[in-house]
């Protein structure tokens, strides 16, 4: 009886490849994402591109919330336009509130520029994603949201672009976010533009290249934009104009305010309102709606202007089932505390907030703090002398005054400050009074400045601040954003004297000819760019003129010729950074020794129309193009006669004078390389021809 076939089983190798296949693209992968993670240039991490919600100040905000809530409960969420943004202070409020309540009360800003009634209810969503407040602030000014979502709005990029697809679904939502924040996916988009242009060339411009965000999420601005201040005129008449709409004292004027609040609080609006609500009872959340206005709107404290604009906070209010709270009849604002027509700084922020937190803690409204400002600023006057990027800076009475610390904005889309950049402070004081201190940079964009010698009074004072590169001038600022400054009574170990350098710059031989190119080295530029460039000036002369320039081509360390100088002396080489006036490196003093040579003539005097006989001899640096011009005595450059020497170290030659070449004092001049460097000169007299004199 013939067996059965024998069936063999399954090998085990394909199935072993397979998984040691998939085993090996995942360490490949995460071998990928560590690498993208720790991936840095010049020593900074890669900007961001924002490519999951095409925001960036949305995605930095997140992560800025994440980090927050980490750290503690989030007491209260604020949604403002850039109003709220900028003028009020969730710094300020988690301080104040917390002495108030005496406990830990914590506040977090998560207001956006373009943001609107409209946008809260994604933005709260957004926020969502990092923590769960107990309390939401509406901080609005009365505003008109259209009915329709305008292209290029904030609203748009958040609601019609990518996010806008999973908002409503928060699994999806917060799934989306996770897979954008893998390191190789977040920095896609700079790893190609660095491949592919050696530069991050799509890199979104935005207000974060001009504002820092701080750690409660407050975007900073110590500026005052006096430039905006005649617009400011003519927004306050038109916003009171705008707001007294609301004027509901009569029968008629209720009616009329009843219909513009229809055209204020649009559908749109209202279902916005609703939304936000929902969300918050769904979390266990409550609401306050924070009265505010444009910087330009809160400097109208009279009871008709408040009285009309809070018809339209009383609407928000009942929409919301909320609370208003409005301290803008209290708070003053001055101009030092204005940034522009629409936008409080970080001091007017700071004050309102300061009252803001009495208020919702039940306390006492604080005093007053005087505070001495500079006339210009107090009087709203333009000030050539400072950049829309210098800040004001608040000494408070009882400070330390022995040095200022500064923290300057660093990201791709600023000047970089390392701590081999060479600076100084320029100061103006309240009472008028400049002085210019020494400083040091320690890190990036970290400053700090001795102050210990400045006379400061007992008061509380406004100062004008300017960064200026060492031995500039006042045209010779350092244009960076502020984000943060502190009084200190420490004083750091450094020598603010010294001149901190890591890059170098030398000659690399100590004599020339003044025929001979200049030949250059430096070393060692910490962050290289193809602006930087190296200059020739006279040795140990502050502000002298540059004498010649030539760019290093973004290398760090390098040689190179630069042209002849010609003309003789001591000078030394500077090498800036970035096309600008910081000076980075200086050499010590080379030579270049002087053109010589000697010239004589056969005659002293000769009869016009006969031959000049010349020699010359003992040239130091013979060049083809030497040249001997014949020249009325005194003249400057009108050469009358000429002829080259051909490059000989000595020789000789003949100048025939024209019988009409009037007779007179002249010079015989020797010039090198056929420029205007004289090397030596004698003086010829030309006599009238013998035929011409009477009685020969």
């Amino acid at each position: 009886m013939p067996s059965d076939p024998v069936v063999p089983l399954p090998s085990a190798r394909p199935r072993l490849a397979a998984w040691s296949f998939v085993l090996a693209l995942l360490v490949a992968v995460l071998a990928i994402n560590v690498a993208a993670q720790h991936w840095r240039v010049q020593g900074r991490e890669p900007p961001e591109y924002a490519t999951w919600s095409g925001v960036l100040e949305v995605e930095r905000k997140i992560q800025l919330l994440r980090a927050f809530a980490r750290e503690g409960e989030v007491d209260a969420l604020i949604l403002s336009s850039s109003m709220g943004d900028l003028g009020i202070s969730a710094e300020v409020l988690t301080r104040e509130m917390g002495a108030h309540l005496g406990r830990p009360f914590r506040v977090f800003n998560f207001s956006m520029g373009g943001a609107d009634i409209g946008t809260y209810p994604i933005l709260y969503r957004l926020a969502r994603l990092a923590a769960k407040p107990r309390e939401v602030w509406i901080v609005t000014p009365v505003s008109n949201l259209p009915q329709e979502i305008r292209p290029n709005t904030l609203d748009a990029q958040l609601i019609h672009g990518a996010v806008g697809r999973y908002e409503r679904v928060p699994h999806l939502l917060r799934l989306s976010y996770q897979i954008f924040q893998i390191p190789l996916v977040r920095n896609a988009p700079a790893i190609r533009d660095d491949g592919l242009y050696r530069r991050f060339a799509n890199r979104p411009a935005t207000n974060l290249d001009l504002y820092d965000i701080d750690p409660a999420g407050d975007t900073v601005s110590w500026l005052y934009n006096v430039r905006e201040y005649e617009h400011a005129r003519k927004l306050l008449i038109d916003r009171r104009s705008e707001v007294l709409k609301f004027d509901a004292s009569t029968p008629a004027n209720e009616a009329e305010a009843r219909k513009l609040l229809a055209v204020y609080l649009t559908n749109r609006s209202l279902a916005a309102l609703d939304e936000v609500r929902q969300q918050t009872q769904r979390d266990g959340a409550t609401i306050k709606v924070i009265a505010f206005d444009m910087a330009a709107g809160l400097q109208m404290r009279d009871k008709e202007y408040l009285d009309a604009s809070r018809q339209f906070f009383d609407a928000v209010s009942r929409r919301l089932g909320a609370p208003v709270v409005d301290v803008r009849e209290a708070f003053a604002a001055q101009p030092h505390m204005i940034s522009d027509a629409i936008h409080l700084n970080s001091l007017g922020a700071g004050e309102f907030s300061r009252l803001l937190a009495a208020r919702l803690a039940g306390g006492p409204d604080p005093a007053r703090e005087a505070v001495a400002v500079p006339a210009l600023i107090a009087e709203r006057q333009p000030d050539a002398k400072w950049t829309p990027f210098t800040p004001l800076i608040l000494k408070r009475a009882g400070e330390p005054t022995t040095t200022l610390r500064l923290a300057f904005l660093q990201n791709w889309g600023v000047r970089f400050l390392g701590p081999y950049s060479n600076v100084e402070l320029a100061l103006r004081r309240a009472d008028g009074a400049e002085t210019i201190v020494p400083a040091r940079v320690l890190a990036p964009g970290e400053v700090v400045a001795d102050t210990s010698r400045v006379a400061f009074g007992t008061g509380s004072e406004v100062m004008i601040a300017q960064l200026l590169y060492r031995n500039g001038t006042l045209s010779d600022k350092v244009d960076l954003p502020l984000a943060s400054f502190v009084w200190s009574a420490a004083r750091p170990n450094v020598d603010f004297n010294a001149l901190p350098t890591l890059a170098k710059v030398r000659s690399v031989e100590p004599l020339y000819s003044a025929l001979s190119p200049v030949k250059v080295a430096w070393e060692d530029i910490d962050s290289p760019s193809h602006a930087d460039f190296i200059a020739i000036y006279p040795a140990g002369v502050p502000g002298a003129v540059r004498i010649a320039s030539v760019q290093t081509k973004g290398k760090s360390s390098g040689t190179l010729e630069m042209t002849p100088l010609f003309s003789p002396g001591e000078f030394e080489l500077r090498l800036f950074r970035n096309d600008g006036p910081e000076m980075i490196a200086i050499s010590e003093p080379f030579r270049v020794a002087a053109l010589t040579g000697k010239i004589e003539l056969a005659a002293a005097q000769v009869e016009s129309g006969q031959v000049l006989r010349v020699s010359w001899s003992a040239l130091s640096y013979p060049h083809k193009d030497d040249w001997v011009g014949l020249f009325e005595k005194g003249a400057k450059t009108d050469v009358l006669l000429m002829k080259h020497t051909g490059g000989a170290r000595q020789g000789n030659t003949e100048i025939a004078l024209p019988k009409a070449l009037k007779p007179g004092d002249y010079e015989l001049r020797l010039y090198s390389s056929g420029r205007w460097d004289l090397m030596d000169t004698i003086p010829v007299l030309i006599t009238p021809p013998a035929a011409d004199v009477p009685g020969r």
